[in-house]
């Protein structure tokens, strides 16, 4: 059993089996087993917008603060990096590891440059007006590098015989501050030195420091200072050249040792070694805000104490700070205005970053938040987040709580929605059997049984899926806590036939999936065929409505699937529905006649070019995609009700088609009639789609909200998402595996890489598209050989 870690309380634990952190009443968690790789550094770029996250597996991230995607990954770096950079200029990214200095390029991956220095580093600083980075060791010495010049060493600073605890560039230029010491008695001065000709600009008096930094206006230097049982904050006031004490504390038998802080607004922020984050009113000279610390307790420092990383951030609002003291895979965003936790960030060196607000909250990949609960205080019970995805995502959740946008949940709110959370069985109806070991049947169909064990009052409905897709869904009512379902067993995916049920109860929060895995012994069956409806509007019956491109982008999509190989597809049947020929009941009636000829085996493809719209005229905020004769896409939820095709009817549509195998491509854009509408309706749209696409257990790559600009089809001769399609399908760029097959999850990734890119390159901002791929994987083409 390994020890428990924190995220925000830390407690050394022999009870639990979950790292934990405390919201409110409830605790965050994540099981150690599912991380890929420990987080082991952090830093932000001086402007707030990057992050970057170095792990144990020699992997570093990088993270646009603004739209939360990952935006770098390098690999092979350092073991375990002692301090992570972004330059001033964010072209570079700084890895530090014993005296081993890597300087990457953030912007293509490549390394720039590699520098050894003689003795091990302590202390690392970035400048804040020109491309420097400083490096202290434990030798004394103090290096300065150019990044804009090869990593150039510009500056050497020497002479004082201990090494440095605390080294920070001033915020308004021009010159570098450092302490020193070698031990519990040597006291020693703090000295800003001018950095183009080295010499010594001040000395500050003796002390023990654990670091020194600038304020973040640069109007005054905060000091940590102290002996074993004694800890003091100051702060320096330049122009004045008058020290203030901030903070003292005298305890013989416990005390914090702080590596790090930042001033701003009145309130130093600081984190100690015991994983403790505090915040000072150096007005009241207060402790104001304290997260709880380790249980085992330092009674004395180290020697070379202030051999540490920075911890504190802050990001673009200038009112949040990201921080992580204690290495584990959880960094909290702290607010100074609200002066409080407001959020979390889960970062893993595979493809995992998950956002999670106080309030609940989430924002990441499904795989992702499958891995982190909720749990109770007495560690009993825990929910998944997965578990709460339909109520709880929430599209940008970053950028929302930077920006500080009213988030509606609270966590009572979500104490309350997982307080009752149903427990179910899964078993095969003539038998007892259930749980995740096989069970073998020669028996094509059969039956099965959900059996809800715990608070059957609360729930709502009850779903089944097989092989990770829908097949069926049954209303609760009252009391009832017994449901029987039919399966049809296939080998669309190998023999064993993988299922699952969960109950949802009133909130919207569902239960523990509960498993079953059935072989089954049969022959194999036809081989698949490819199904697709490829759907298309240029021309709308409201002019204002009309796009330009979707009909060529379709014809194109629809071209490129008859191109599939038949290595994979006995063959491909396609039904194409262009402009006036697209209603909903032409679009129903397609799916209707698909459903009595499509097999489990088969690969069904929907490709859709158009409009698509939030209604928010709905209590539900209903999807809608918005075929040819809808006139007023605004303003008119009945209209969109009779005329228009929703999320619901598209789940009911993808249940009744038997094909294990499902992909939705939804490119909807945006006619400049509706533009105004983007900004507000794209993060709507894009959560009814994630809610959609896991609630059917299929693929879904989508760019809802997209703008079109002449420009990128002119170009391009397709918008970037459909162009993106069209390089992946073809094997473009790198889009399929070396074994020439091209699988959905391998297309999903190449589109999430490449849109942002070509968007940047032709339309001047990155697009983000929005792939959920909530089902098994699965070859969708395979390459000819030249």
């Amino acid at each position: 059993m390994k020890l428990s870690l924190c995220f925000v309380f830390f407690t050394i634990s022999t009870g639990s089996l979950f790292a934990q952190t405390t919201v409110d009443k409830l605790r965050l968690t994540y099981d150690e087993e599912q991380v890929h790789s420990k987080q082991n550094s952090l830093t932000v770029s001086n402007d707030g917008q990057l992050i970057a996250f170095a792990f144990d597996d020699k992997t570093i991230k990088l993270v646009n603060a603004v739209s939360g995607k990952t935006v770098r990954t390098f690999r092979g770096v350092h073991q375990s990096p002692f301090d992570l950079r972004i330059s001033q200029s964010k072209n570079e990214v700084v890895s530090v590891e014993g005296h081993s200095i890597v300087i990457l390029d953030s912007k293509n991956g490549e390394q720039l440059a590699a520098i050894d220095v003689a003795k091990d580093i302590t202390r690392v600083a970035i400048s804040y007006t020109d491309n420097l980075l400083a490096v202290g060791t434990d030798g004394s010495e103090i290096y300065v590098y150019n990044l804009s010049d090869n990593a150039k060493q510009v500056q050497k600073i020497s002479g004082v015989s201990h090494h440095v605890s605390g080294l920070d560039f001033d915020p308004n230029g021009g010159n570098l501050l450092a302490s020193f010491k070698s031990g519990y008695l040597g006291a020693e001065p703090a000295i800003v030195y001018n950095i183009q000709s080295g010499k010594v600009i001040e000395e500050l008096r003796k002390a023990y420091y654990h670091f020194v930094q600038y304020s973040v206006d640069g109007k005054s230097i905060i000091s940590c200072e102290g002996l074993p049982g004694k800890i003091a904050f100051w702060e320096y006031q330049i122009s004045a050249k008058r020290y203030n004490k901030i903070y003292d504390q005298l305890n013989l038998v416990s005390v914090s040792l702080y590596t790090s802080a930042v001033l701003k607004d009145n309130l130093l922020m600081s984190s100690s070694v015991d994983y403790s984050f505090d915040v000072f009113d150096i007005s009241s000279k207060e402790k104001v805000f304290s997260t709880k610390r380790d249980k085992v307790k330092l009674m004395m420092a180290p020697a070379n104490q202030g051999v540490d990383k920075k911890r504190i951030y802050p990001l673009h609002d200038g009112k949040s700070f990201l921080i992580n003291y204690s290495n584990n895979n959880v960094t909290q965003i702290y607010n100074i205005e609200a002066n409080e936790i407001v959020g979390f960030i889960y970062a893993d060196a595979n493809d995992d970053l998950v956002t999670v607000s106080r309030g609940g909250q989430i924002d990441g990949s499904l795989e992702a938040i499958a891995k982190i609960y909720w749990t109770e205080r007495n560690l009993l019970s825990r929910v998944s987040l997965d578990a709460t995805f339909d109520k709880y995502y929430t599209p940008n959740l970053l950028a929302k709580i930077l920006s500080g946008a009213t988030i509606s949940a609270s966590s009572a709110t979500l104490e309350q929605d997982i307080e009752h959370v149903s427990s179910i069985t899964l078993t095969l109806a003539e038998n007892a059997t259930g749980g995740s070991a096989p069970v073998t049947s020669s028996q094509k169909n059969l039956e099965l049984k959900v059996q809800i064990t715990e608070h059957p009052e609360y729930t709502t409905e009850v779903r089944l899926y097989h092989n990770a897709k829908l097949l069926a869904t049954k209303k609760s009512l009252g009391n009832s806590t017994d449901f029987d379902f039919t399966a049809s067993l296939n080998n669309a995916y190998g023999e064993e036939n993988y299922f699952y049920a969960v109950a949802v109860n009133k909130e919207g929060i569902e239960s523990e999936k509960a498993k079953l895995i059935v072989k089954y012994q049969a022959n194999a069956e036809a081989r698949p065929k490819l199904v697709a409806l490829i759907v298309g509007i240029n021309k709308y019956k409201n002019p204002k409505y009309e796009l330009n491109y979707a009909l060529t982008d379709a014809r194109s999509v629809a071209k490129q699937l008859d191109a599939s190989s038949t290595d994979l597809f006995a063959k491909v049947e396609k039904t194409e529905l262009y402009d006036s020929q697209v209603t909903k009941e032409s679009i129903l009636a397609a799916f209707a006649k698909i459903s009595k000829n499509i097999n489990e085996q088969d690969l069904f493809v929907f490709y859709y070019a158009g409009h698509g719209t939030v209604s928010e005229e709905d209590a539900e905020n209903e999807f809608y995609l918005v075929p040819y004769d809808v006139t007023q896409m605004y303003g008119n939820a009945g209209s969109l009700k009779d005329r228009a095709v929703s999320a619901a009817d598209l789940k009911e549509l993808s249940m009744k088609i038997n094909a294990q195998k499902q992909v939705f491509i939804i490119d909807a854009c945006q006619s400049a009639g509706a533009l105004q509408t983007v900004a507000t309706r794209g993060a709507a749209e894009e959560k009814a789609l994630a809610q959609l696409a896991r609630s059917t257990g299929t693929f879904w790559l989508t760019a809802a909200g997209s703008e079109q600009f002449a420009t990128e089809f002119e170009q391009l001769g397709h918008g970037v998402f459909t162009y993106s399609i069209l390089e992946g399908l073809s094997g473009k760029n790198m889009a399929s595996s070396t074994d020439g097959i091209i699988t959905i999850r391998e297309l999903s990734s190449y589109i999430e890489q490449r849109v942002p890119a070509l968007s940047e390159e032709y339309k001047g901002k990155s697009q983000y598209p929005a792939s959920f791929s909530f089902g098994n994987d699965f070859p969708i083409q395979i390459l000819q050989k030249k």
